[in-house]
């Protein structure tokens, strides 16, 4: 009994096995099951594909290699348009793809017993055995390409200038230039540095060229555009202090300013020139200040010297006189005094505190210097003979109040 029942169990053992197996399939050392593991075998294998420029052998010819997987379709319109495959051949364009023999041994390996001829499956070829389309296996292939030289067409490239006045441009030069149709143009801009100097470079978007030499590129040059200002350097001019700033283009001769020198003053002091900030350049003393716009900012700063002279009018003296106070009475100038020819004044406040003072110094009717401060300070050297008017305006703290004198300098 005991016997009968081990027989049974060895035998039910070996029947599963059996049972197992069955479902199986086997080549070699490899079993495959509702074909899973053939798909991923084949999904990690790879083989070599070979392009030759053309036909011969592998020291002289040149080639382009691709490793794929199994299973990789290859179509003639994704490797005509491959670029590493198009520059085994410059000027020329791929007309079609030839299969040209099946690698059986070693990829280096020259001797003509190493390759077969016999057509790999998987691969389609048109009426005149050109390529199609090819399922990459898992021999090593080697194809040829055919060539078609590729047509070349004329482009022209104009260089456009800004014109000196307005925004007009007119043509620099035009140069025609030849490249292989349907594909980009290489216009390239002019030095800017060297040759088209005081222009802003442009940037360049290249086209597809036409066979029929239509295709053209315009490029525009803007003038470079720069600052000049004038800096007065402590002086005042027409009773203001301040420094002009002009803009212009590369080129350009811009008259800046119709000066009247008898309001450019500097107490103290007489101008003598303009001078470039950066390279010393000096410009002389003139009405009409004519300067060139250049390819970078310029700053022009007034020179002044010192002035001991005494005026040909010989002595200078002044007669004051006091208008009516304002109706508060808060404030009235007093002490209106000239000294080696510094005219000096004082606001007396007669009512309250104040928090400042403003002076300003008039002649017919317009202002011709002006001060902050607790007391008016100015040399009235080279002012002329005539009627002028002082006026302080004080901050109270119940509000503004005001006062003048008429003084009348005589020489």
């Amino acid at each position: 009994m005991k016997i009968k029942d081990t027989f049974f169990r060895i035998f039910n053992f070996f029947l599963l096995i059996f049972l197992c197996l069955a479902s199986f399939s086997c080549e070699g050392l490899v079993f495959y099951h509702n074909g899973r593991l053939k798909d991923d075998l084949e999904a990690k294998y790879t083989s070599t594909v070979r392009f030759f420029a053309e036909k011969g052998d592998l020291e002289s010819t040149a080639y382009v290699s691709y490793s794929y997987k199994m299973g990789t379709e290859l179509s003639i319109y994704d490797l005509i348009t491959d670029s590493k495959l198009s520059s085994l051949n410059p000027g020329y364009y791929i007309a079609s793809i030839d299969f040209y023999r099946i690698v059986l041994g070693d990829l280096d390996d020259d001797d003509s017993s190493n390759y077969s001829s016999s057509y790999p499956e998987d691969m389609v070829l048109d009426a005149e055995n050109h390529l199609i389309s090819y399922v990459v296996g898992k021999k090593n292939v080697d194809f040829v390409l055919n060539w078609s030289e590729k047509q070349t067409a004329c482009y022209t490239v104009n260089h456009w200038c800004e014109k000196l006045a307005g925004s007009d441009f007119e043509l620099y030069t035009s140069e025609v230039l030849y490249g292989y149709v349907d594909e980009l143009t290489e216009a390239t801009a002019i030095d800017t540095d060297n040759e088209l100097v005081g222009f802003v470079p442009p940037s360049v978007s290249q086209i597809s060229i036409l066979s029929d030499g239509s295709t053209v590129i315009n490029l525009y040059y803007f003038r470079v555009e720069t600052h000049i200002t004038l800096d007065f350097n402590g002086g005042i001019y027409d009773g203001e202090s301040y420094t002009c700033s002009f803009d212009g283009k590369y080129g350009q001769s811009f008259t800046i300013y119709t000066f009247d020198y008898s309001l450019l003053t500097y107490s103290g002091y007489k101008f003598l020139y303009w001078q470039n900030s950066e390279t010393s350049e000096i410009l002389e003393k003139a009405d009409l200040l004519e300067i060139v716009f250049g390819l970078k900012d310029y700053n022009f700063i007034a020179i002044w010297e010192e002035d001991d002279s005494v005026p040909e009018t010989g002595t200078t003296s002044i007669s004051v006189s006091y208008p009516e106070y304002s109706s508060e009475g808060e404030i009235k100038l007093n002490s209106v005094k000239l000294v080696s020819e510094m005219l000096s004044a004082t606001a007396e406040i007669t009512s309250g505190s104040s928090t400042s003072s403003s002076y300003t110094w008039f002649f017919n009717n317009e202002i011709v210097s002006g001060q902050t401060g607790s007391t008016f300070s100015l040399d009235i050297s080279t002012y002329p003979a005539g009627v002028y008017e002082l006026m302080v305006v004080v901050e109270l703290e119940e509000g503004e109040a005001s006062a003048s004198a008429e003084v009348t300098i005589i020489r």
